[in-house]
């Protein structure tokens, strides 16, 4: 009998290629989920994702696995829901940062730290910009309010002069 081969190892992501993704992807709405595989809530969380990218195609979502031991990746790989496009950065958030182009007043909206901690969630609208994001597990309300940036635009009324 034949050994089933390892799933592959998602490819690494740096800096300029994860601000190309975000650039190439300008015109549909991305979430991009940063996860490990020893992370009981990334695990937890992966399902109501995969619910999301079931109910909004559109979305474009990405994964970054941050696992340190890349053999512990491809066993998890089989719990990420598929509609992910997967990348890994076995050093962690942090040397991307710059490319996620985080508002002014992030920082001072979470916890210190942040950035060393899984789940993070990033979300950005149509146009590229960030809309939304959320540090630790995600709540049913931050699932709904991440829905939200595939929500049509509202037409705007006319001025009245």
């Amino acid at each position: 009998m034949a050994r089933a081969e390892p799933a592959p190892l998602p490819p690494e992501i740096d800096q300029a290629q994860l601000a190309r993704l975000l650039a190439a992807h300008k015109g549909q709405p991305i979430l991009i989920n940063v996860f490990a595989s020893f992370c009981q809530p990334c695990r937890a969380e992966l399902p109501e994702l995969g619910k999301l990218a079931a109910a909004h195609p559109r979305i474009f979502m990405v994964g970054i696995a941050v696992d340190p031991d890349v053999a512990a990746l491809p066993p998890f790989l089989a719990v990420v829901p598929k509609a992910f496009t997967v990348y890994r950065r076995a050093d962690g958030l942090k040397s991307l940062l710059p490319a996620l182009r985080l508002p002014r007043d992030w920082n001072e909206s979470v916890p210190k730290g942040w950035h060393d901690t899984i789940p993070l969630t990033f979300v950005y609208d149509a146009a590229g910009t960030f809309a939304n994001g959320s540090v630790g597990e995600l709540s049913p309300a931050a699932l709904r309010a991440f829905a939200q940036v595939d929500a049509p635009a509202r037409p705007s009324r006319p001025r009245r002069e």
